[in-house]
């Protein structure tokens, strides 16, 4: 469907069976289009492309998530693109459906903000988000109640440059 993907996969996934958790990652603005290299920009690829091993000990067991930087073709990716795209993720690779954690730069922090805040069938499908400097959504804070009555996580960072909300 035109995306670009970067996909990392952990050093053990060709000799286990295991399920394995994802982060998904969305570009800004900046790096949309067909030009798959612009994904080595930012986010976890880029640390990836320096030989970061994604490999993190989190209460004293080692993790290792696939990481996958998915580039939407044109700007603004709807909720719904945004869902198939995961759907796609989990049909090709052994993610685990409950430890999926979202993030993105920018428009891809707004693209995670805006599917969480859609319906509560998409808020229910994230373990966690962090999102960065994310322009606002339309919709009101109480549709991320449903994200929080789920018992996922939300952790946002914004730019002394950036919009603001008042709550």
């Amino acid at each position: 469907n035109g995306w670009n993907a970067y996909v990392h996969l952990p050093d053990d996934y060709s000799t286990t069976s295991k399920n394995y958790p994802v982060i998904i990652f969305v570009p800004g603005i900046g790096e949309v289009g067909t030009n798959a290299s612009l994904l080595l920009v930012n986010g976890p690829s880029h640390f990836v492309a320096q030989g970061n091993t994604m490999q993190f000990m989190v209460n004293g067991v080692l993790e290792k998530p696939i990481v996958i930087s998915i580039q939407p073709p044109s700007t603004w990716p709807s909720a719904y693109a945004l869902d198939k795209e995961i759907d796609s993720i989990l049909f090709r690779w052994r993610c685990d459906p409950k430890r999926i954690s979202l993030t993105g730069l920018s428009m891809g922090a707004w693209g995670w903000d805006n599917y969480i805040g859609s319906s509560s069938t998409y808020a229910s499908r994230a373990a966690s988000m962090v999102v960065m400097s994310a322009p606002p959504t339309s919709f009101s804070l109480s549709n991320y109640l449903w994200f929080a009555n789920s018992g996922s996580k939300w952790w946002g960072f914004e730019g002394t440059h950036d919009r603001k909300s008042v709550v």
